[in-house]
């Protein structure tokens, strides 16, 4: 946070709580939750950031939701999603698992 305006912001918590005292507190371009890489490929979301990484965004249909500071949100959420050992947080067997396999590399 030693920068102001990200342009995106990434949130890993599987409570609701954090997650929205988080999104409450800050601003970005774009906030994934429990998500690091989907945002990037997602044609429905906005590229583009607040502030001087916004640059680009005041021009032509997306300047009315530029100037109203518009935040796209990317939520993944916890479950029976079953590639979940793929994201943090980690839990004591993914961890060894990822340190035996880096081992390697």
């Amino acid at each position: 946070n030693d920068r102001p305006d990200p342009l995106s912001l990434y949130v890993f918590s599987e409570r609701e709580t954090t997650v929205d005292t988080v999104l409450n507190r800050t601003t970005a371009g774009t906030t994934s939750v429990n998500e690091a890489l989907l945002h990037f490929i997602n044609p429905n979301l906005p590229f583009g950031g607040k502030g001087e990484s916004g640059i680009g965004r005041g021009h032509g249909r997306r300047s009315f939701r530029e100037f109203s500071n518009e935040r796209s949100v990317l939520r993944r959420s916890y479950g029976s999603d079953a590639l979940r050992a793929l994201y943090p947080p980690y839990d004591r067997l993914t961890s060894r698992v990822a340190d035996w396999v880096l081992r390697f590399f």
